[in-house]
């Protein structure tokens, strides 16, 4: 695993930094509300996402808190919590093997629910 590529968004053109910045080019630079000169790629804090999913599942699956053919009930959104699916999507009834292939994010909050928090951390 070596890190072959890395980019951070939005950008700022580093020529403006030869020869001299000027202060509105260095003023429009640190009031930009993205923060272009944050490398967010190694500094940002995002949630890991649908990355995830495959180790809140095997916890699951590791810790009898489900099983692979198993059935569970994706109605859009999950009944603990008021999230659902990218786009609201319902996808009904389904298992373990579908919930990865379609990124299921309704079936996987139930698996961090069955889990539990320690268990979870047991796992991650």
């Amino acid at each position: 695993g070596e890190v072959l590529a890395m980019v951070s968004r939005p950008a700022f053109d580093p020529n403006l930094f030869t020869g001299g910045i000027s202060t509105k080019n260095w003023d429009a630079i640190n009031n930009n509300p993205y923060h272009p000169m944050d490398n967010k790629a190694i500094t940002g804090e995002y949630p890991p996402g649908s990355t995830f999913k495959i180790v809140t599942g095997t916890a699951a699956l590791a810790a009898d808190k489900v099983s692979p053919d198993e059935l569970i009930m994706d109605a859009g959104t999950h009944w603990i919590i008021p999230k659902g699916n990218a786009g609201g999507e319902v996808l009904g009834l389904i298992n373990f093997k579908e919930a990865l292939a379609h990124s299921d994010n309704v079936y996987f909050y139930e698996m961090g629910n069955r889990l539990g928090i320690d268990l979870l951390e047991k796992y991650a």
